[in-house]
Formats: structure tokens, C-alpha cells, sequence
């Protein structure tokens, strides 16, 4: 690693290498071959344009800041385009201004360099043609020399600078090779129209910046074996990074968290409504829309969310993609967020959907029938038919052993050591809550497998299960209404 005066050097921390994807910045100098066309992709006031088939000082700073920024996939979520710059300044001695930087970055959305995917809840942005698109990895790849954030660099014509960044996709890591290039395939690179032009860059590239130390060992202009001009060229060794499997060659940019609260208390009610593991769904993507939508929300809603989102769970055993579509279609109103809200806390919203109906078709029956109820009185009607439909419409939380058995299951063997068919036995016997049973069965297994326990060790743990058995929480009535139940008409009852 290597101490350069940008932000980070300014506190005597390190900068690492930049692992250069050859397939993306193989991309983005293939725009230089379109060089003489006209095509802009900006234009200020003044009616001037930004050529959009022009590799910009600002293209170049963006790209090392994109592949530092970003995950090893190639994405980056939940952050916006400053939060980039900002990024880029903090790697950059001379950083260019926040008006390059923007129309840099538009450029790499119109040529396909980045896509973005945004919803109401989320954006993600991802570099393309970073990964192989086999394997989803990152193939060949490169070690820039952190000189390339270093004023000395960014001062060089940008020329030299789209070459010194070419030459190190060819160079590789082998330091020795020696690179030839005939006249006409380097020109659409450096677009020196002369002998003079060229020698005068090779000087750039064979002149020290850094500690002593130029771009180019070797650079010279000789003939061909046709006598035609070609450029004989070495990338200094000293500026080839030996890579090193150990060291973190990522900097992910990091979104400021503004509900650092919200978050707790969201978290607080995915374990109370036994959800606790949606919180890693989709790398976490799922927990962060969750969190937009619970913004702004009051706790009663944001429970009513949750109990809807398990409601539809158990029954198809898996969440949509489109899940935060679903909520904000189906809970789209106040009205309907107060009313499912008071059917959740007076505990009547379990037979809301009785089987063989959904969610979504009895949410919008329901509310249309009640909605002009006034409040006081919805809640007094839920408490007084509460015990009556625990009593006509209900069943046990549990039938037999068989509901205490998630459905991937385990292996006979881990069943057998750890004696989960005794353990469920006991728990249907003491009538302890499924869900909370089969989630303490799940640490237990993940515990066992890990440590690979045996023996004493294995023997506390079995010990330590069955105590842990005795403090989960007392089942509680499963609603179990026929089909053709409804709710709203048992609750109008109670007005009468």
C-alpha cells in the first residue's frame, strides 16, 4: 500500500491498489473508437455539448472511484450520486469539481457503463461488464498503482493518462513484457497525429512523478517489419502491485443511516412477530425497503405490516418480489391502517382470511364495510366477540409432532444425536409455541454443526436444549374459521 496526500494520506493511513476489471475498463476505452463522432450527451445553456465518445480526466476518476466504491459484484445500493463524489474526493489529491463529475457519471448511464434500478423503496447501482457473465466473478483483472490518484498523475495530459491505464490491462502482472503496438492501433487511443506528438507524450511517460519513479521503463518509437511506425513500450515494475489475497482492496462506500431508532424498533418487531429472519433477505434488501415504508409510521401500522407480511409467508411459504407492491396496494390508506391496526391489537385479526381466502381479496371486503365505524366502537365490538370467536373458530397451535418439524428439515444422523424427536415430543406436551420452538431447534443444529460437538460437549448441549424447552412461550389458539366466514358480519353483530 502506499501513503499519497489525498484525504486518507492526510491521516497517515494507507491507500490500497485498485482491482481494474479488464472487461469494464476494457469498455470504457472501446468509446475512444468512436472518437470523431459528434454525438453529445449534454449541453449546458449556452448550447455547448459534451462529446459523449471522449475518455474525460472526470471518466477516469470515476471509474478507479467506482470499482474502489463498489462490492466485488459491481454494486452499490441505497446510495446516492454524491455520496460517490464524495468517495472520489476523499480518494483523489485533485479531485475534478462536482460538475465534471455529474456529467461523467450521466455518461457512464448513457453508454451502459452503470445501470441503475430504483423503486419507490430502494436503488442499486451496478457496473456492467464488471463480472463475466458465466460465472457472476470478477475474470481477468488488474492492479492499478494508487499513483493514479496522485496530483502528479491527474496533472499528466489525459492522453498519457488513458494510456498508462491501457498499458497496465496488457502488462498484466508480468513485468517483463515488452508491448509493441503498430502506429494506427495506438492512435485511437492517444490521437497523436505525428512523430513529434507521439515523442512528446513518450517524454510524459518516461519522466519521474513520484519517487523517482516515471510511468514507462521502456518507450520508444521503431520501425516495423514493414517499415511502417510502431511504439515499443514497458509499464514500470515498480508500479505493478503484487496482489495479495489478505488485503481489502474495497473502500464500499458507506450510506449515512438517518434511522438508526427506526431501525431498532423494526428490528424489536420482526422477533416479537417471529420474522426476525427477513431482516438478511435478499442481502438485506428487504429490510431496507421495509424500512422506507415504515417511515413517517406509527408503531400500530408498522405491526400491522408485519403481521401481514407473515400472514402471507405462512401461507405460501415465500414473499413476492413485488411484496412492498403488495403492501402499498393493499395498505395504501389511513383509514385501512387504522382499522387492521385496532383488529390487531383487540386480537381479532387472525380470522380476518379464513382458509381457502387471501389477504388481499378480505383486507378491501372488510374495510369497505366498516370503514364509517367510528373507532371506540370497532375496538368495543373486537373485544366483546373476541372470547366467542376463540371458542367457536379456533384449534390448537399444534395437532402433533409433525408441526415443531421445519420444512428443509435435517439429516437422520443430527436427529438422531441431538434427539429432536424427543425434543419435539416434549414440546407439543408442554403445548410450547411452534414457531419459538422450531427457531431455538434451528441455533441448536446450526451450534452442533459448527463445533461439531461430541461427547461432554455435546451433552451439555442437549441438556442445555431441554431447559430452554421449559422457558418458551405457551401456544396460543390458532384461528380456524370455515370459508365462507366473515368477520366484518360477525363484528356488525355485536353492534346490533
Amino acid at each position: 500500500m502506499f501513503v499519497i496526500k489525498n484525504k486518507k494520506g492526510e491521516q497517515q493511513q494507507k491507500t490500497a491498489p485498485v482491482v481494474g476489471s479488464v472487461r469494464f475498463m476494457t469498455k470504457l476505452f472501446e468509446l475512444e473508437e468512436q472518437y470523431g463522432s459528434a454525438d453529445v450527451f449534454f449541453r449546458r445553456k449556452s448550447g455547448q455539448g459534451r462529446l459523449i465518445y471522449h475518455v474525460t480526466k472526470a471518466d477516469i476518476q470515476l471509474a478507479m472511484t467506482l470499482q474502489v466504491g463498489f462490492n466485488t459484484k459491481g454494486v452499490l445500493e441505497d446510495a446516492t450520486r454524491f455520496q460517490v463524489y464524495n468517495k472520489l474526493i476523499e480518494l483523489y489529491e485533485d479531485p475534478v469539481c462536482v460538475e465534471q463529475f455529474y456529467q461523467a457519471f450521466s455518461k457512464f448511464l448513457e453508454t451502459g457503463l452503470i445501470s441503475c434500478t430504483a423503486d419507490t423503496y430502494s436503488r442499486v447501482f451496478t457496473l456492467k461488464h464488471y463480472l463475466e457473465p458465466e460465472t457472476e466473478e470478477i475474470g481477468r483483472f488488474v492492479l492499478y498503482h494508487p499513483i493514479v490518484f496522485s496530483k502528479a498523475f491527474t496533472d499528466l495530459p489525459i492522453a498519457a493518462q488513458r494510456w498508462f491505464l491501457y498499458a497496465c490491462l496488457q502488462q498484466g502482472a508480468q513485468s517483463d513484457k515488452l508491448m509493441q503496438r503498430n502506429w494506427h492501433n495506438i492512435m485511437p487511443l492517444v490521437h497523436a497525429r505525428s512523430k513529434y506528438q507521439m515523442e512528446q507524450l513518450l517524454v510524459h511517460m518516461r519522466t519521474p512523478l513520484l519517487d523517482g519513479q516515471a510511468l514507462f521503463n521502456i518507450g520508444r518509437i521503431e520501425r516495423n517489419a514493414v517499415g511502417g511506425k510502431k511504439v515499443v513500450y514497458q509499464v514500470n515494475a515498480a508500479l505493478i502491485p503484487v496482489y495479495e489475497p489478505e488485503l481489502e482492496y474495497h473502500d464500499i462506500i458507506v450510506v449515512k443511516n438517518r434511522y438508526r431508532p427506526l431501525q431498532r424498533l423494526l428490528r424489536q418487531l420482526l422477533v416479537d412477530t417471529g420474522l426476525a429472519e427477513l431482516e438478511n433477505v435478499k442481502e438485506g434488501r428487504f429490510f431496507r425497503q421495509l424500512l422506507q415504508v415504515a417511515k413517517g409510521k406509527s408503531k400500530s401500522y408498522i405491526r400491522v405490516v408485519l403481521t401481514y407480511i407473515k400472514e402471507m409467508y405462512q401461507q405460501h411459504r415465500y414473499l413476492p418480489e413485488d411484496l412492498m407492491d403488495y403492501i402499498h396496494k393493499d395498505l395504501r390508506d389511513q383509514v385501512t391502517g387504522q382499522v387492521l391496526g385496532i383488529l390487531q391489537q383487540t386480537g381479532v385479526y387472525p380470522f380476518l382470511a379464513p382458509s381457502g381466502t387471501t389477504q388481499q381479496e378480505r383486507i378491501p371486503q372488510l374495510v369497505s364495510k366498516i370503514r364509517g365505524l367510528p373507532s371506540n366502537m370497532l375496538r368495543k365490538a373486537c373485544r366483546a366477540a373476541l372470547p366467542t370467536l376463540k371458542e367457536l373458530y379456533s384449534r390448537p397451535a399444534a395437532l402433533g409432532t409433525i408441526d415443531y418439524v421445519r420444512g428443509s428439515g435435517c439429516s437422520a444422523e443430527i436427529e438422531y444425536r441431538l434427539g429432536l424427536h424427543a425434543s419435539r415430543r416434549m414440546a407439543f406436551t408442554l403445548q410450547k409455541d411452534p414457531s419459538s420452538y422450531m427457531a431455538l431447534e434451528a441455533s441448536v443444529v446450526s451450534c452442533y454443526k459448527q463445533h461439531a460437538l461430541t461427547g461432554q460437549d455435546l451433552y451439555h448441549l442437549q441438556n442445555w436444549f431441554k431447559s430452554e424447552i421449559h422457558g418458551l412461550d405457551h401456544w396460543q389458539p390458532v384461528a380456524d374459521a370455515p370459508t365462507d366466514f366473515r368477520l366484518e358480519e360477525f363484528l356488525l353483530s355485536y353492534l346490533a
